[in-house]
C-alpha cells in the first residue's frame, strides 16, 4: 500500500489481514486437518491462530516456511531502493527469481527451502492426514511456480 518491501520482518497483522485470516478460517471451517503448520513470523502465527480458533491443534512454527528475505530493502520504499541500490534493484526487478536484493535471498531460494519444509511436512504426515500450512505471498507465487512448472519467463503473471 505504501510502495514498501516487507518480507521477513516480523510484523503484526493489519486490518485487512485480520479481515483476510477471519474469512480464511471461514472458508477452512469445514475442511477436516489434523496439523497446522506455519511460518513462525506474527502475522502467519495470528492467521493460524484465528484458523485453529474452534480447532485446539498444535501449531508448528517452521523457519523455512517464512516469507523472502529482501536484506537490506526491508521496509524500505521502492524509490529509496532504487536510489541507494541502483543496479541490485534494476537487476532484481528484470528477474527477482534468479537475482537476489541487496543482502536477501532470491525467488529460486526461496521456493528451494520452502519446498524442502512441505516435502519434509508430507513425510510426517505419511497416514494421509490433511493438513494446514500458513504462510506468505511470496513463498506460495515460488511454490506454485515449482509445482505447476511454469517457465521462469511467465512467473510474474501469476
Amino acid at each position: 500500500k505504501e510502495g514498501r518491501y516487507q518480507g521477513d520482518m516480523d510484523i503484526g497483522l493489519t486490518r485487512v489481514g485480520f479481515k483476510q485470516a477471519r474469512l480464511a478460517a471461514k472458508y477452512l471451517s469445514k475442511v477436516d486437518f489434523s496439523n497446522i503448520y506455519s511460518s513462525p513470523l506474527r502475522r502467519a502465527i495470528d492467521t493460524a491462530n484465528i484458523i485453529n480458533k474452534t480447532r485446539n491443534l498444535k501449531i508448528i512454527a517452521r523457519e523455512n516456511l517464512k516469507e523472502i528475505n529482501f536484506g537490506k530493502w526491508e521496509g524500505m520504499k521502492f524509490d529509496q531502493i532504487n536510489m541507494m541500490f541502483h543496479d541490485d534493484y534494476q537487476n532484481w526487478l528484470a528477474d527477482p527469481y534468479n537475482n537476489c536484493p541487496t543482502g536477501g535471498e532470491s525467488f529460486k531460494q526461496v521456493k528451494e527451502r520452502a519446498a524442502a519444509e512441505i516435502d519434509n511436512i508430507v513425510s510426517e504426515n505419511e497416514d494421509g492426514s490433511s493438513v494446514a500450512v500458513v504462510t506468505h505471498g511470496g513463498v506460495i507465487l515460488s511454490l506454485l511456480v515449482h509445482w505447476l512448472q511454469i517457465p521462469i519467463c511467465r512467473w510474474k503473471i501469476i
